[in-house]
């Protein structure tokens, strides 16, 4: 199984039980996307301070599992109400292949 543990200034650290190692990814370039309100009940709003051209979106929960997958452009507001309280990663892929990380709570 897969497990992601968020530390400060947008590291991200990726577990494997499989092999007990450890590869940490860490934030591409200084962009910068937030997530409001964040912790969320119901929904979540995605903002940029430049113009990500992101082709991919995905949220995974702390064990790597993912709940939902979205091509295209950054969807402006993202329903979580289906979700699990705890602890979730929004990884978005941009055309080059860069990620950028961030994590949000849902109570």
């Amino acid at each position: 199984s897969v497990g992601y543990v968020s530390g400060g200034g947008g590291l991200i650290l990726k577990i494997l039980d499989a092999n007990s190692t450890t590869t940490v990814v860490t934030e591409i370039e200084n962009v910068q996307f937030d997530i409001f309100p964040n912790p969320a009940n119901d929904e979540i709003s995605i903002a940029s301070s430049k113009s990500l051209d992101v082709i991919n979106l995905r949220i995974v929960n702390v064990l790597g599992e993912t709940q939902l997958y979205h091509s295209g452009k950054i969807p402006f507001r993202l329903n979580v109400s289906n979700y699990k309280p705890g602890i979730y990663f929004i990884q978005l892929y941009d055309k080059s292949g860069l990620r950028y990380f961030r994590k949000f709570m849902k109570l």
